[in-house]
């Protein structure tokens, strides 16, 4: 008889495998251990770290604490405080409870416990190895729980090497402390890394907590939410239309006091703002839902970041309702569609063959006057009007023959052109972001970007994850031509790239930050071109700005004499061309 393939594994790679759902890097140490605290209602939560969290991850509140014997329990696997039945798991109420958060990270780190509740007189320390407690011992120690996880991932060489750098890691840290700190403004947070502070949140109010997280003069900005309907009571703030990042980092979703992501919601939302703020251009807020436990499942992903509602499609109506009304009188116009209604389709526009890019006439490259980098500009948007969006150019020497003719401007977004050889549509934003990047990769090349000194620094209030990007960053930053200064808490931008058009220099900076730490861990090529395709992304015309009849020529000349005309530095198309042999067929002229 031949042997069984099956076979049970041992008990130490159980738990590694059972740690790999809950801990995936240093960030979701830190979140289990908040959350727990918070569970055991503390008033003051304090998170030491080392070397990011790779080295040391420590968590001290002042919570209710444990005696020896529910620590000692707590380390086992399924053991929890907060679910006695199956009941249970449908209504849950608490952050933590499974019961896997010590015992998963116990088995890839080091991990001591010291705890006291408050009617002993002493506390207990526990070491602890994979799920068993090796040590205890009496400790001096106020009422709470202490722990310390040390050499995350020691055991299990092969994961740490799929950590990022300490700083991608410290600022994911500081943004998971930064979500939960969103919803509880009444519990005093601190972040301390290398023993020096990055995050001091103390209790305050909401909108106060908002403005200290979002890192914005957002106080007076808040538009409160306050909509009930049935089961479901929306709570929170929106940012005012005049607060809008490039992404929806900036909008925080909660249900019941937990953090959650939700596309739906945060379509519902973007929905209700999109006739008040730009296109491309997302809203701000601290979004709280408090519903009945029994119409959602919180329990459906393994980090605990996503959620299952019973009706979504009630969820995002009531959502974008409250929104609406948040919004009020600043709203421009009512959203002329309801939810779920359809759209009819725009009939297609007509197949026309595209011109190959040898068709396309080359012209020998020019570059407009040279800007004086010394020379300091003002940093409002008042005084910016001699930086044009787009600079002028004097084509010597090009025969103006080879430059197709502009025509107009379409929708404020399309230069309309007639080209020797057939028409062309221009895409005004990528056709100025690709002359912005070639001038600012051939300064780079040449020694680095010229700077523009400003009239008056400007002060950048970072939000924790973002100062923890910029102290990266600022290296490179000078080199492509933004002179940033450490100002504790604070930073001063004393210049910006010579020859762009930045009215305001902090909304800039701020918005370059927010597109950087998308996935910074994950770009590829030479990192300092890629900062500076988001410096020329930023600073280029967009759609829906309107040119001058002399704008829209310098930049038709411009793209002409750019080295890589047909595509924007990340690969979107600059122009399109149809001759005039495809019209003449399209229209049975032939």
């Amino acid at each position: 008889m031949t042997e069984g393939k099956i076979r049970r594994l041992p008990e130490e790679l159980i738990a590694k495998i059972a740690a790999g759902e809950v801990v995936e890097r240093p960030a979701s140490v830190v979140k289990e251990l908040v959350e727990n605290a918070l569970d055991a209602m503390a008033k003051s939560i304090d998170v030491r770290l080392e070397a990011g969290g790779l080295r040391t991850i420590e968590v001290r509140d002042d919570g209710i604490g444990m005696t020896p014997a529910d620590a000692k329990l707590a380390i086992e696997r399924h053991a929890t405080s907060k679910i006695s039945s199956e009941d249970d798991l449908f209504a849950v109420r608490t952050l933590g409870f499974r019961g896997e958060a010590l015992p998963s990270i116990a088995a890839v780190s080091r991990l001591t416990l010291r705890t006291r509740p408050a009617d002993a007189n002493e506390g207990f320390r526990f070491s602890v190895e994979g799920p068993k407690v090796v040590a205890e011992e009496p400790t001096a120690m106020p009422q709470g729980t202490w722990i310390t996880a040390a050499d995350l991932f020691f055991n299990t060489p092969a994961r740490r090497k799929f950590m990022k750098s300490e700083r991608s890691e410290l600022g994911a840290c500081a943004q998971i402390v930064s979500r939960l700190a969103l919803a509880r403004p009444d519990v005093e947070f601190r972040v301390n890394h290398q023993d020096r502070s990055l995050l001091d949140f103390p209790r305050a109010s909401q909108a106060r907590r908002a403005a200290d997280v979002l890192g914005e003069r957002v106080e007076d900005k808040l538009l409160k939410l306050d909509h009930e309907e049935g089961p479901l009571k929306v709570g929170g703030f929106a940012g005012s239309p005049l607060l809008h990042w490039p992404n929806s980092a900036g909008l925080y979703l909660y249900v019941n006091g937990r953090y959650f992501r939700d596309r739906v919601l945060v379509h519902a939302v973007c929905d209700a703002f999109s006739q008040a703020i730009p296109p491309g251009r997302f809203p701000i807020g601290v979004l709280m839902l408090d519903i009945d436990p029994k119409l959602v499942d919180v329990n459906v992903h393994p980090q605990k970041i996503e959620v299952r509602f019973r009706d979504t499609s009630e969820i995002y109506r009531v959502v974008r309702t409250a929104t609406l009304e948040a919004l009020g009188p600043r709203l421009f116009s009512p959203s002329p569609l309801a939810p779920g209604a359809e759209v009819t389709p725009a009939p297609p526009a007509p197949s026309l063959p595209l011109l190959h890019h040898a068709s396309v006439p080359q012209a020998p490259t020019f570059a407009g006057p040279a800007a004086d980098a010394n020379a300091p500009v003002a940093s409002d948007a008042t005084s910016m009007g001699s930086t044009d969006r787009v600079s002028p150019t004097s084509p010597q020497g090009m025969e103006s023959a080879l430059l197709p003719v502009v025509l107009g401007q379409v929708r404020n977004t399309f230069i309309l052109c007639e080209g020797p050889q057939g028409l062309l549509v221009i895409d005004q934003h990528t056709a100025h972001e690709r002359v912005l990047f070639e001038k600012l990769k051939g300064q780079l090349q040449n020694g680095g970007v010229t700077h523009q000194a400003l009239l008056m620094p400007e002060i950048f209030k970072a939000a924790p994850q973002e100062a923890v990007i910029l102290h990266e960053l600022i290296p490179m930053l000078d080199g492509a031509g933004m002179d940033i200064e450490p100002m504790g808490s604070a930073f001063a931008i004393k210049s910006i790239p010579s020859g762009l058009n930045v009215p305001h220099a902090e909304s800039f900076l701020r918005d370059l930050l927010r597109e950087w730490s998308d996935a910074p861990g994950d770009k590829t090529g030479d990192p300092r071109e890629h900062l500076l395709d988001l410096i020329a992304c930023r600073a280029a015309v967009k759609a829906g700005d309107e040119l001058n009849p002399a704008e829209l020529e310098s930049l038709v000349a411009q793209t002409y004499s750019s080295p890589s005309a047909y595509t924007c530095p990340h690969g979107r198309p600059v122009l399109l061309e149809w001759t005039f042999d495809a019209l003449e067929k399209a229209f049975k002229r032939k």
